[in-house]
């Protein structure tokens, strides 16, 4: 009958509240985000309207002289037109193009009208984005972008155009004329017969790049070059506003000295989230990614591609584009796409959040499932296994404002690599053994019929009944002992009885084979008896008749005489053989009865014969018992896993007990392997 009380599973379930769980360095979703911006005063961006092509067609439309064109790339089909328009008011136009574009733009058919007549060269290496028109009139205009002339204008990425001042394109001036004429490792494109012809001409002295009062180059830093936009920068203790881009790094280093923009500034700005959120004022919009510091002046960065890093290169903004600037960063930073939180609590963070460079959701409820849990330690009742509550760990990389922890509480069990225990076959081979030896004598225990054997064989039998009781129940090796040597005292006792049933069995028949011997004798007396007393007469009248033909004979002659003494030999060996009997008959009659026992006796009750004979195995009362060193477990199985031992039970009743064997086994107690089925 299967025990109310085993040991089972327990399924258990808990709900947590996390919208007062701590989130830190998060970026949070802002649904009321506000739309990009596509243009606003001197700035405009890139998007599926396209106002960079616009304004840079428009400034090429209104040249008068000259324009000088620098970019990665030039495909924009309204810019190439513009360009044709130019070149047929003989305006001189210089191009600068990236050997990663310069191809690109050869084969473009768009630029077929442009080819040939412009100064086109291709530089080696990465440098401004740039446009400027008739740098030496007083209408000189021209535009500081970071974005290639080509179809990613309309593409909606975050990148800017800004329209320079007369002083902002009188400072990069220089800068792109310096990079043009320096390029002579490229290829150059321009037709021989173009006019005017003045347009090939190069300046007849490169001058030395310095930084002046409006633009900062890490590379044109020079010592002693004192210029008011390093001034400006030293100066700088207090930051406003800063705009990052898709990264924090924002220092310029110049003559060796390293200026760090935008510390502590009140407003941050990023494109991206990004994972370092130490400050809680930072908010991103992908629509803005201008690079910006603004203190006592303001800096504007990532438009030098030949820089070491984004703020390497530096331009000090006017007062109409600073405003413009911080006009954008307002609206950006109060209702970005992204809010960032050095620390906020998971019910206040919206629906969806990034954290680690992850993005995820933030949902109403979820469900974690903790699986099979495994108790450390046994417990003393199945209460104690249901009441078991684990850490319960949120998950970390899916949240929810309620999260169902469900799990299962499990008893600590054998590992999956334990097998039963030596211990266990040493005791049935110790108990095979000693069954064997009292299933032999139980066989050769027959009550007989003899008077006075059948009490001692019952006797014996009782015995034998109680050590097969004994031998089931008992699990230590100090009863095991002595219930070995009780088995080898029984086998003697029982040896003992069979050996006297055997010896009355002997005796039994004995007397019977004497009484029929005495039976027989006295039979052949009475026989010998009758034929003495009929060979007698007969002897008589052999003997007469013998004397008679004698007499006969010696008168006889011839041929009757030859008759009487063939009649006399024929007469002679009956009465020998007659006489012979009678001596034999005589003894007989004589003779006492003497009792011939033979070498051996047989059993006077050979149908029990085989019962009663006594095995040569059991002869030998010492049993070849191997005693183990350490007693059974009084319930349960005793596994073990290397050096590891595991008490396993199945049975909240045998928890008690089994701590006890446990301790004494030193093992570990714990449930059955099969809890878990």
């Amino acid at each position: 009958m299967m025990s109310a009380n085993i040991i089972e599973i327990v399924s258990n379930s808990d709900n947590s509240n996390r919208a007062n769980e701590q989130l830190q360095n998060i970026w949070a979703f802002n649904n009321d985000a506000c739309n990009i911006v596509s243009k606003i005063g001197e700035f405009s961006f890139t998007c599926p309207t396209n106002p960079i092509s616009e304004k840079i067609s428009t400034l090429i439309d209104n040249s008068r002289e000259n324009v000088y064109i620098s970019t990665s790339n030039l495909t924009d089909s309204n810019i190439l037109s513009a360009i044709e328009n130019a070149i047929s008011r003989n305006i001189r136009i210089y191009l600068l193009i990236d050997s990663s574009g310069f191809k690109s733009f050869l084969d473009y058919e768009g630029s077929a009208g442009v080819k040939g007549h412009i100064l086109t060269r291709e530089r080696k290496t990465r440098g401004l984005d740039i446009v400027l028109s008739d740098w030496k009139l007083a209408s000189k205009k021209g535009f500081l972008l970071n974005n290639p002339l080509d179809g990613t204008l309309s593409k909606e990425n975050g990148n800017w155009c800004m329209e320079l001042d007369e002083n902002q394109v009188d400072a990069l001036r220089n800068h792109s004329e310096h990079e043009f004429w320096s390029s002579v490792q490229g290829q150059e494109l321009l037709s021989p017969d173009t006019e005017p012809e003045a347009i090939n001409s190069r300046p007849y002295t490169l001058k030395t790049l310095t930084n002046n009062d409006f633009v900062l180059r890490e590379a044109c830093s020079l010592d002693g070059n004192d210029n008011n936009a390093e001034k400006a920068l030293r100066n700088e203790t207090n930051w406003n506003y800063f705009s990052g881009g898709k990264s924090l790094q924002n220092s310029i280093i110049l003559n060796g000295e390293e200026f760090v923009l935008g510390k502590n500034a009140d407003k941050i700005l990023v494109s991206l989230p990004i994972s370092n959120l130490s400050n809680s004022k930072i908010a991103a919009h992908s629509g803005f990614s201008i690079l910006v510091a603004m203190g006592e002046s303001s800096y504007l960065a990532g438009w030098d591609r030949e820089a070491k890093g984004d703020w390497y290169s530096l331009i000090l903004l006017n007062s109409k584009q600073e405003s413009t600037i911080k006009s954008l960063i307002g609206k950006y930073t109060e209702s970005p796409e992204w809010i960032g939180h050095s620390k906020i609590k998971l019910g206040e963070a919206g629906n969806r959040i990034i954290r680690n460079g992850t993005e995820m959701e933030i949902s109403d409820s979820q469900t974690q499932d903790l699986g099979v849990i495994h108790l450390d330690k046994m417990p003393d009742s199945s209460e104690a296994l249901q009441s078991h509550k684990p850490e319960l760990i949120p998950p970390s990389d899916s949240l929810a404002r309620q999260c169902e922890f469900k799990w299962i509480s499990a008893p600590p069990v054998p590992s999956k690599s334990a097998s039963e225990d030596k211990l266990h076959v040493d005791w049935d081979n110790a108990r095979d053994e000693i069954s064997a030896r009292l299933n032999s004598l139980d066989k050769l225990n027959v009550i007989p019929k003899f008077p006075g054997f059948g009490r001692k064989a019952k006797e014996l039998q009782k015995s034998i009944n109680a050590a097969v009781k004994k031998l089931e129940t008992i699990n230590d090796s100090k009863s095991l002992t002595d219930l070995v040597d009780e088995v080898e005292k029984l086998t003697e006792s029982v040896g003992g009885n069979l050996d006297a049933i055997k010896a009355a069995e002997d005796e039994e028949a004995r007397q019977k084979l004497e009484d029929e011997q005495r039976e027989a004798h006295e039979l052949a007396v009475v026989d010998a008896k009758a034929s003495f007393k009929n060979f007698e007469p007969r002897l008589k009248k052999m003997n007469t008749e013998l004397k008679k033909l004698q007499k006969s004979s010696e008168k006889a002659k011839d041929v009757e005489k030859k008759k009487l003494d063939s009649d006399i030999e024929q007469l002679l060996p009956q009465i020998k053989q007659l006489e012979s009997d009678m001596k034999s008959a005589n003894e007989i009659i004589k003779s006492k009865f003497v009792f011939q026992a033979p070498p051996t006796l047989p059993s006077s009750k050979k149908k029990d014969s085989k019962s009663h004979k006594f095995l040569g195995e059991t002869r030998e009362s010492k049993l070849k018992v191997k005693i183990p060193k350490e007693g059974l477990p009084t319930f349960g199985t005793l596994f073990k896993d290397g050096n590891i031992r595991y008490l396993a039970v199945s049975d909240w009743d045998h928890v008690e007990q089994g701590r006890k064997d446990a301790k004494r086994l030193n093992a570990t107690l714990c449930a059955s392997r099969e809890v878990l089925k």
